[in-house]
């Protein structure tokens, strides 16, 4: 992730020319001009969601100060309920 890293510094890979703010239906829209399924991509996110979860709590580990840990666990927790929402 570059959430740790200055604003000013985007190194965030593009999907369909977006760096930010992806829904369900961005990653549905692409996987399906691939012939991905729409259900099989949502079950995916879907896990991918549920699995990350339990791991929010090891961010603090990683080495950041307090501040950025926290700031990437919010940023982190959004995106998280923003996936959900679909």
């Amino acid at each position: 992730s570059t959430l740790p890293y200055p604003l000013r510094q985007n190194t965030a890979l593009h999907l369909d020319g977006r760096d930010s703010n992806f829904k369900l239906a961005h990653f549905i829209d692409f996987a399906g001009r691939f012939g991905v399924p729409e259900p099989l991509i949502t079950r995916r996110i879907a896990n991918m969601v549920k699995g990350t979860e339990p791991h929010l709590s090891d961010i603090p580990t990683i080495g950041y100060d307090d501040g950025t840990s926290e700031r990437m666990e919010t940023e982190i927790r959004r995106r998280m309920d923003t996936l959900r929402r679909g």
